[in-house]
C-alpha cells in the first residue's frame, strides 16, 4: 500500500476522494482501490472502434537480421526469433515492435477469413457513412474484416406498400452461411418452383444482416394453414419477389444481396405429433433444398434451440444461434420498439411459430397479421 497515495485525485460519480465518507483506514483502502480499478475501465471503455484485428502468427526466424528480411510484412505479423530468447517482434507498419518473451499470440488458421475472431466481439457502431455499399462489399471480396464488428449498422431507405422509412440493418453474423447449400444442383426447387437449383454451395464472405425492427406486418397465409410447410406459405413467396425487389433497390442494398440455397420444409402431416408439445397436432414432415433471395429466420438461429419447432425440418441448415443474439439477446424482440415478428418454423397444421413483442417464445394461426424481419446475406 506504500504508493496509494498517488490514487488521491481519483474522482468517482464526480466526487472526489477527500469527500467521501470513510469509516477506517480499511475502508479507504478498499474506495481507493476499487477508484483505481474503474479508471482503468474507463481508459478502455469506448476504445473497441480502434481495434483493427488480432496478432497475426506468422513463424520462427533464427536471427533478428533474418527477421529484418522479411518481404511486404502486413500490420499484426508476429515472429518470434530464436537468437533473442524467443522474444516476439509484431509488425507496426514502419518497423518491428518488440511483445516480450515467447508467450500466447492470438493468431489464426492459415487460411482462416477472419470471420470467426470478429463474431466475438459486440461493438454497435454505425458504419453508414464510414464505408459505402462497394466499400463494404470489397473488403469481403478481399476477406477483410477490420473494422466490422457484431452490432454495426447500417441505416438505408427501403420502400414498400407505399411506405418510406429509415431502417437500420444490423450486423448479425460474419460468414454464416459459408460453405453450406445444396451441391446437388438436379435436386431441388428454383425460387419459381421449376426443378433444380440456381445457388448451390455458397463459398463467398458476406455478411448476415438483421433489420433492427419488423420491416411491415404481414400474414404467413389467408388461412390459418401450414399446408406445404415453410416453402409453401403465401408470405414466402412474397419475400422472394416485391420484398426481394424493395430491399435490393438502389435506395437500399443496391444488389449486394446474396441469393443462395436452403433446405427448407414443404410438406406438413397435419396428423402428426408436433415437438412443439402436448396438444400440437402437425409437424413438417419433408424438406426440399430450395432456392431463394431473402428467408425467414429460425427459431434455432434466435434462441438458440427448438420451441415450438414441429420438428427437425423445420431448422436445416439454420440450426445454429446467429451471434448478434447469442452476445446481446435484447435485440431478439427489438429492445424498446418490443416487436413481435414471424419465424420460419411450423408449430402445428394451423400455427407458426413467432417472437413475442414481450420478449417470449410463442406460436399464432397462419392468418395473424404479425411483424416480418427477415435475414439477408450482403456481400
Amino acid at each position: 500500500m506504500s504508493n496509494i497515495s498517488e490514487w488521491s485525485t481519483i474522482e468517482v460519480n464526480n466526487t472526489h476522494l477527500d469527500e467521501l465518507t470513510l469509516s477506517g483506514e480499511g475502508a479507504l483502502y478498499t474506495n481507493k482501490i476499487m477508484c483505481a480499478v474503474k479508471r482503468k475501465f474507463d481508459e478502455v471503455d469506448g476504445k473497441l472502434d480502434k481495434v483493427q484485428g488480432a496478432f497475426v502468427y506468422k513463424g520462427t526466424k533464427a536471427t533478428y537480421a533474418d527477421l529484418e528480411a522479411v518481404q511486404n510484412p502486413s500490420v499484426g505479423d508476429v515472429y518470434n526469433v530464436t537468437e533473442l530468447s524467443g522474444e516476439n517482434f509484431a509488425w507496426n507498419g514502419t518497423s518491428w515492435d518488440s511483445q516480450g518473451a515467447q508467450g500466447v499470440v492470438l493468431t489464426r488458421d492459415a487460411g482462416d477469413d477472419g470471420a470467426a475472431f470478429h463474431n466475438c466481439i459486440y461493438r454497435g457502431k454505425n458504419l453508414t457513412n464510414v464505408y459505402t455499399l462497394a466499400q463494404l462489399s470489397t473488403k469481403l471480396t478481399n476477406g477483410d474484416f477490420s473494422d466490422l464488428y457484431i452490432g454495426d449498422y447500417i441505416t438505408k431507405s427501403f420502400t414498400y406498400g407505399g411506405t418510406t422509412k429509415n431502417v437500420n440493418f444490423r450486423f448479425a453474423h460474419f460468414n454464416y452461411w459459408k460453405y453450406m447449400g445444396n451441391i446437388d444442383n438436379t435436386n431441388g426447387k428454383k425460387i419459381d418452383g421449376t426443378a433444380g437449383n440456381t445457388y448451390g454451395q455458397t463459398t463467398v464472405n458476406h455478411i448476415a444482416l438483421v433489420p433492427d425492427v419488423a420491416l411491415f406486418d404481414d400474414k404467413m397465409n389467408d388461412t390459418d394453414t401450414t399446408e406445404g410447410g415453410v416453402r409453401g406459405c403465401a408470405l414466402w413467396a412474397k419475400l422472394q419477389s416485391d420484398v426481394y425487389t424493395a430491399l435490393n433497390a438502389s435506395n437500399c442494398l443496391d444488389g449486394h444481396i446474396l441469393s443462395y440455397s436452403d433446405i427448407i420444409s414443404t410438406t406438413v402431416d397435419a396428423a402428426a405429433t408436433s415437438s412443439a408439445g402436448s396438444g400440437f397436432l402437425g409437424s413438417s414432415n419433408n424438406w426440399a433444398w430450395c432456392d431463394k433471395h431473402i428467408g425467414f429466420m429460425t427459431e434455432s438461429m434466435v434462441y438458440g434451440g427448438q420451441i415450438f419447432s414441429s420438428s427437425g425440418r423445420d431448422s436445416g441448415c439454420k440450426k445454429s444461434q446467429l451471434r448478434l443474439f447469442a452476445i446481446d439477446p435484447t435485440w431478439i424482440n427489438g429492445r424498446a420498439s418490443r416487436s413481435g415478428w414471424w419465424l420460419g418454423a411450423v408449430a402445428s397444421a394451423s400455427l407458426f411459430a413467432f417472437v413475442g413483442g414481450n420478449g417470449r417464445a410463442n406460436c399464432s394461426g397462419a392468418s395473424v397479421s404479425l411483424g416480418v424481419r427477415p435475414l439477408i446475406l450482403f456481400s
